[in-house]
């Protein structure tokens, strides 16, 4: 279930019924949509920001550790720890739209401030991976950043955690 809550007012609005175990609501980047996981069956819901309903659920994966956009809102990149892949899901036509597999656990992911990177902590084996937005695919990976990278941030970007 998801709550949606007027903060101005404090109070809840509605109630959302979403798949199994459902994790936490990331707002795509054009603010049109609030894409949640649900670890429990693998897929993920798509939220209407605007009329406040599911308008998709899709496949996705167990595991998500997070969930970030391209700058145009268009494109989903849920990242999943467990199965060490991103799920890509096309937001205009509520679709899937491929896999990148990842050489590690995938953690956390920020978007560089020009949008066209995308920078994935891989823990367990120290590094990074850089995936392409544009090209949807990853670019390559960056070593040696230290045993256990939990999460990436960088100056000037949309971070969406601490």
């Amino acid at each position: 279930m998801l709550a949606v809550i007027d903060l101005e007012r404090g109070e809840k609005v509605t109630t959302l019924k979403l798949g199994d175990r459902p994790w936490r609501a990331y707002a795509s980047a054009d603010g049109r949509y609030m894409i949640v996981p649900n670890n429990g069956d693998a897929t993920v819901s798509i939220v209407s920001a605007t009329t406040l309903e599911v308008v998709a659920t899709l496949p996705g994966a167990v595991g998500v550790t997070g969930v970030n956009t391209d700058a145009s809102g268009k494109i989903a990149f849920v990242i999943s720890r467990s199965e060490e892949k991103i799920v890509l899901l096309d937001l205009e036509s509520l679709s899937p739209a491929g896999k990148i597999a990842l050489p590690g656990k995938p953690e956390t992911g920020v978007l560089s401030p020009h949008g066209r990177k995308l920078y994935v902590a891989l823990s367990g084996v120290g590094k990074v991976a850089v995936i392409d937005v544009a090209g949807r695919r990853l670019d390559k990976v960056i070593d040696g950043v230290g045993a256990e990278p939990w999460g990436t941030t960088m100056a000037g970007a949309g971070n969406y955690c601490h």
